[in-house]
Formats: structure tokens, C-alpha cells, sequence
């Protein structure tokens, strides 16, 4: 047992011996996320499992026991939990984006589609879900539909800079130079208005066309 687990399972079992009322829902949660660091995805899936137990309506608990989940490789029930915090919390977008990453790695793409509509429906104004789409059908060579969508992404949110540079970088490199250079001028001229969000849209490059792994957090 690594030092991370070790501590991990210890602050659990500390909590559970110090006091009457035992360890909350977070404490188990915090156990997870150092599990989860330790790359141990199944006795984290465990303690994530009794935070989403104990708080059935948080969010966050059942996305990051479906990254628990999909490290493993457990796929279905991945899905269940990535399903259960977009219920609860439409606007958690990576919970869309990993669900349709687990339909892709199981071979469904068609779901995977539907998963990546709900996103851009359930969250109009976002640029994130076109983008996270746009990338799914550049991946496939489709650069119809990826056009298409980095372009809904720069409409849903026109004042994020990030989504100006991506669909700037999709027309440079697939000879539309004159327009691409438009669009980087308005990703300049915008700035970086909202940190969270370009940070957020940066893991969404169009040159790698790869989702990071989904992470707990």
C-alpha cells in the first residue's frame, strides 16, 4: 500500500473512531479524490460510492464516481453516474462530454451523438458542448459538421475568446486562412475576459482531437 492510500484510508478510519456522528459525505469524497490520485479507481469508486450514498442529489459525488468508474474501465456503470449529475446538474458539462466518451470507447457513436446534442440543448449559451462536439466529428474526418459547430460555439458564446481561437485554428489549418486570421483578431481583441471558461475550452484543442481522461475532482 503507497503512502497516498495509506493516508487515504486512515483519515476514513480516523474520522470514523474520533467522533459519535462519524465521517460526512465530503470527508468520504476527500478519501476518494486521494485514492483516485493514487490510481486505486477501485476503493475510490468505493468511496465515492458512499458520498453519492449519503448525498444522492450531489452532483459532483456521482461525476466523480463515474471517472472512478471509467478509469476502471467500467463503462456502464460510468454511464449511470455520468447520466445521474447531468440530471441533477445540466450546466456540468464534462459529465456530458465523458458519458459520450464512454459510448465512443463501447463502440456506440450514435449515442455518443445524442449525449453531445443533450449537452448543446441543455446549454445554449455555452461554447464548451459545441466544441467538445465539433471535436468528436474532426476525430471522424468530418470537418462539415466540426466546422458547424465550432461555429455554434462562437454564436452560443460569442463574447469567450477561447472559442474565437478554436474555430481560428480549425479554418487556418483546413485552408481558410483569410477567416481564420478574422477570428484570432477577435480572440486578441476579446482577451481573457473569463479565465474559467478559456481555461476550461483549452483542453478542447482542435489539433489532437483527444479528450483528457475524465479526473475527479
Amino acid at each position: 500500500m503507497n503512502r497516498i492510500l495509506s493516508l487515504a484510508v486512515l483519515s476514513v478510519a480516523a474520522l470514523i473512531l474520533s467522533g459519535c456522528s462519524g465521517p460526512s459525505a465530503e470527508d468520504y469524497n476527500t478519501a476518494g479524490l486521494q485514492l483516485f490520485q493514487a490510481k486505486d479507481y477501485g476503493k475510490a469508486a468505493g468511496a465515492f460510492k458512499t458520498a453519492s450514498d449519503m448525498e444522492l442529489s450531489n452532483a459532483n459525488y456521482h461525476y466523480n464516481l463515474g471517472a472512478a468508474y471509467q478509469a476502471a474501465g467500467n463503462l456502464d456503470d460510468a454511464i449511470f453516474q455520468y447520466r445521474a449529475a447531468s440530471d441533477l446538474h445540466p450546466g456540468l458539462l464534462k459529465a456530458y462530454e465523458h458519458m459520450a466518451d464512454c459510448y465512443v470507447a463501447k463502440g456506440d457513436d450514435n449515442l455518443a451523438i445524442r449525449t453531445y446534442l443533450q449537452a448543446c440543448a441543455t446549454n445554449p449559451t455555452a461554447a464548451r458542448p459545441c466544441d467538445a462536439f465539433a471535436n468528436f466529428f474532426l476525430a471522424r474526418g468530418d470537418t462539415v459538421k466540426a466546422e458547424e459547430f465550432y461555429r455554434k460555439a462562437v454564436a452560443a458564446e460569442p463574447a469567450n475568446p477561447a472559442a474565437h481561437e478554436l474555430l481560428a485554428l480549425f479554418l487556418d489549418k483546413h485552408g481558410q486562412t483569410d477567416e481564420g486570421r478574422k477570428e484570432y483578431q477577435k480572440y486578441l481583441q476579446l482577451g481573457p475576459t473569463n479565465p474559467a471558461a478559456v481555461k476550461e475550452l483549452s483542453e478542447l484543442t482542435p489539433l489532437d482531437n483527444k479528450l483528457p481522461p475524465a479526473r475527479a475532482e
